[in-house]
């Protein structure tokens, strides 16, 4: 069933939810028409509050009371209302209000209790003034200029005070923020004025650093807010760990299994503001993860020049939406089928494990419950995330509707983990046709259809390679296979032909050139513990006595210290039985062991272990070969007339062959005269 939360949301605008990211600065005291209006037209649904918006209990009570009454009327939720209140020398609310001390001198107490007790006063008068969130405390571990803001140097002390800190803001009823996720560590710099880079070891992050926010986060910590602070041992992009994936999702969200408020720190800072501006500062937060974005005017956040940047950050929210659709339609209209294609399509550790029978339970439960989310994304629309229709048309009406359907992708999933051996994964679920570039597999997008029942005249010799392709399949002994014989029989023909016929049984073509060669034994290994089949395909093989190439094929074929893998197989094509190109000089030369010579390079085709032949077709063939073609074509023609122009056709393209047959056919039903 809905909650309410689910209804209020499935009413709001884009624009409305976008705001209820945001945690905003304003720039008075008492609340005026320019402010209400600015929380209006943005759909403000936080506030931040700094020292200049503090003018006495009674003043600042007036105005969060209006702030909340502002918010509350025009998006139906209430406001989180921050304040940075850390104590020290970090007290925005001083006038007629207790001035507690720093978290430095309450650890040199020695006694966490009054952290806890520091809190909770201090939690209480916020209440009282209509402050629910407080940005406290710190549980960095830092010695240097900052070192007052921080409750001692040991990690211990850290996690015991801060700890008790957060516990007195929320027996008081105000949510607690520990900050600056990942910690600061030694830098000693301000992401306020620059960009920071912190070069701490991953292992150092993980077993000291993080020790105070783990601890917090056992204890239920309410929020987390995340520096602006790059740290490459945890993200090897310099960037900033508030616009960072894998600092927020992989290791917040996903090591250390946190489910609070993930909050950034201000995007007015110099940090952001120098490297990316604040707007797309916004933009790169919300997508690493950040459930709320502090946009600030003033304060801490002040942009130097004094201009509105909320307002930008917020407009460029929403162009990001508009890019994401502007993105879709590029592929298609419906965002289930783009999704369920992207995720039964994608090669993933998850997928390779499976195929090998090897998914591990943990694997498992971590990967149905990103199915679960996903298959909720497939059938979202973009009027579930607006209003009614009567505020559709007055927000958005501009924008075109993707489609939706609700899929059971775990079942499909499963379903086609259990087909890996078929229908592959990855790039090999997608296309059944490669080349190789630079050593890598690149798909060929629109391989030659050829089918088999298009190929007449050669059924003999072609069930012989069928017959072994489907030992391939099955995961029986395959040989490597040499389709050799004259020029133009089909023998390229038959092997695109059998890739296309087997690629829904699971085989896959590998076309290599003479060249690469050398390739095909890393391309082997990549290959081995795929469970689809694979043919490597070499057309028009032969060498030159001289040839390096001769070597490694021969070593591909059997020689290899290394097995062949038993989903491979090795196909070629070649006009010479032997492969190698020899003169009347080479047999006259002056080896003195000859007969050794010869048979070496004699070798190389026997290591072939299936041979077949393809011949110039005799008159009977030919003329078979016309009639199924003239029939496949709907050429209209007496059978004898055509026969007759087809031998003429033959004697001046040098002979009979199935690719001379075809081409006179294709050039009758283009209509030409011959």
């Amino acid at each position: 069933m809905p909650t309410t939360i689910d209804n209020l949301l499935s009413r709001m605008t884009l624009e409305e939810k976008i705001g209820q990211m945001i945690l905003a600065s304003i720039e008075v005291s008492r609340m005026d028409a320019g402010t209400r209006e600015f929380l209006r037209k943005n759909h403000i649904g936080n506030v931040i509050l700094f020292g200049k918006n503090c003018a006495g209990r009674a003043a600042l009570a007036q105005l969060n009371a209006e702030i909340q009454h502002t918010v509350m009327a025009e998006n139906g939720l209430p406001a989180l209302i921050a304040i940075d209140q850390e104590g020290g020398c970090v007290t925005r609310l001083r006038s007629e209000a207790t001035v507690f001390p720093s978290a430095m001198v309450i650890a040199r107490t020695g006694d966490p209790a009054n952290a806890y007790k520091v809190g909770r006063m201090m939690g209480g008068e916020l209440r009282a003034l209509g402050i629910n969130l407080d940005c406290a405390p710190v549980l960095d571990t830092l010695s240097g200029p900052a070192e007052r803001r921080y409750y001692g140097q040991t990690v211990q002390s850290i996690a015991d005070y801060g700890c008790a800190m957060a516990r007195g803001l929320r027996d008081a009823g105000v949510l607690a923020c520990g900050k600056h996720f990942p910690g600061h560590e030694q830098t000693g710099a301000d992401t306020h004025f620059g960009f920071v880079v912190d070069n701490t070891l991953r292992d150092t992050l993980m077993n000291s650093c993080l020790t105070p926010f783990c601890r917090a986060m056992s204890e239920d910590l309410a929020s987390v807010m995340v520096s602006h602070v790059c740290f490459p041992a945890l993200d090897d992009t310099d960037t900033p760990c508030s616009m960072s994936a894998p600092v927020i999702q992989g290791v917040l969200r996903g090591q250390l299994g946190y489910q609070g408020l993930v909050i950034s720190d201000g995007l007015q800072m110099h940090a952001i503001l120098d490297q990316y501006g604040a707007p797309q500062g916004c933009v790169q937060a919300a997508l690493a993860g950040c459930d709320l974005l502090i946009i600030g005017n003033g304060g801490d956040n002040a942009d130097p020049t004094g201009k509105d940047v909320q307002t930008p950050c917020i407009r460029t929210l929403c162009d990001a939406v508009a890019a994401f659709e502007a993105a879709l339609f590029a592929h298609t209209t419906n965002l289930g089928d783009y999704l369920s294609n992207a995720v039964l399509e994608t090669e993933t550790f998850c997928v390779r494990q499976a195929a090998a029978g090897q998914l591990s339970p943990v694997m498992e439960a971590a990967l149905n419950s990103e199915l679960n989310f996903l298959q909720k994304l497939c059938g979202l629309t973009l009027d579930a995330l607006l209003e009614a229709a009567d505020r559709q048309n007055r927000e958005l009406a501009f924008l075109p509707r993707w489609e939706a359907r609700q899929l059971d992708l775990t079942a499909a999933y499963n379903q086609r983990m259990r087909e890996a051996g078929k229908k592959g994964y990855g790039m090999f679920a997608k296309h059944h046709v490669f080349t190789v570039e630079n050593g890598k597999l690149v798909p060929v997008k629109y391989p030659d259809p050829q089918r088999l029942s298009e190929l007449p005249g050669y059924e003999k010799e072609r069930e012989k390679v069928i017959a072994n392709t489907r030992a391939l399949l099955a995961g029986s002994p395959a040989n490597n296979v040499l389709l050799y014989g004259d020029a133009g029989t089909g023998k390229s023909s038959t092997v695109k032909a059998i890739a296309n016929e087997y690629a829904a049984d699971g085989l896959r073509l590998v076309e290599v050139k003479k060249n690469q060669l050398y390739q095909i034994p890393d391309l082997m290994d990549q290959l081995a513990a795929n469970p689809l089949k694979f043919i490597l395909f070499i057309d028009d093989l032969s060498f030159s006595s001289n040839d390096d190439n001769f070597a490694a094929l021969k070593a591909i074929l059997e020689g290899s210290v290394g097995g062949r893998a038993r989903n491979i197989a090795v196909y070629a094509t070649s006009n010479r039985r032997h492969l190698i190109k020899e003169t009347l000089t080479d047999r006259t030369g002056d080896d003195i062991h000859e007969a050794d010579t010869r048979q070496e390079l004699m070798s190389l085709s026997a290591r072939f272990g299936l041979t077949v032949t393809f011949q110039r077709p005799e008159k009977a063939r030919f003329e078979t070969i016309l009639e199924e073609l003239a029939r496949q074509h709907h050429i209209q023609m007496p059978m004898d007339q055509l026969l007759v122009k087809a031998e003429a056709f033959a004697i001046r393209a040098g002979g009979r062959s199935p690719r001379v047959a075809r081409q006179f056919i294709e050039l009758l039903s283009a209509g030409v005269r011959l």
